[in-house]
């Protein structure tokens, strides 16, 4: 009998590539990739900016903790790109639990470059998104540097990103 391969779970703060980094790991190992925002958006019917926007924060975590607990459910091996704040809940430990755990980061700058003309983003619905910004990472900031193996993509393209992650998981392995 094979071992179960464990997942590969990428997780870090908006903007840091998390889906373009999770579709090319999977890409080139040959593994199906999910990204439990997309999930969440097809289930629900509607954007994310959209739950936010009629229900709250509070009912888009549930959603997407039942799209968690579908895709514990027999599967390993897979590429799974969470939201945001996913695995900064203690419900969602079992995610991590499923596999090794990437967090990407990349400095405030970029990501306000990468970011401030986004509509799609709830948390950033401001004028003030480059300081939502800011204030939003640094209450997410000791809870993102909790996880082992971190990948700063500021000056990384996402191939690159995707050739250290998978680097990493081969040596965890």
């Amino acid at each position: 009998m094979q071992a179960r391969k464990p997942n590969i779970v990428i997780t870090g703060f908006m903007g840091t590539g998390k889906t373009t980094v999770g579709r090319e790991v999977a890409r080139r190992l040959n593994r199906e990739f999910y990204d439990t925002d997309q999930i969440v958006e097809a289930q629900a019917g509607m954007t994310i900016a959209e739950i936010f926007d009629r229900y709250g924060e509070a009912h888009f975590r549930e959603i997407e903790r039942g799209v968690i607990e579908g895709l514990l459910a027999g599967k390993s091996g897979v590429v799974i790109s969470t939201g945001g704040g996913t695995l900064l809940s203690p419900l969602d430990k079992r995610l991590m639990d499923s596999g090794i755990v990437f967090c990407l980061s990349a400095g405030v700058e970029v990501l306000e470059q990468r970011m401030c003309t986004s509509m799609s983003r709830p948390l950033l619905q401001a004028r003030e998104a480059g300081v939502n910004i800011r204030a939003l990472l640094k209450r997410r900031e000791n809870q993102y540097k909790r996880f082992s193996h971190q990948i700063d993509t500021s000056d990384l393209s996402p191939e690159q990103a995707a050739s250290e992650l998978i680097r990493i998981y081969m040596e965890a392995i």
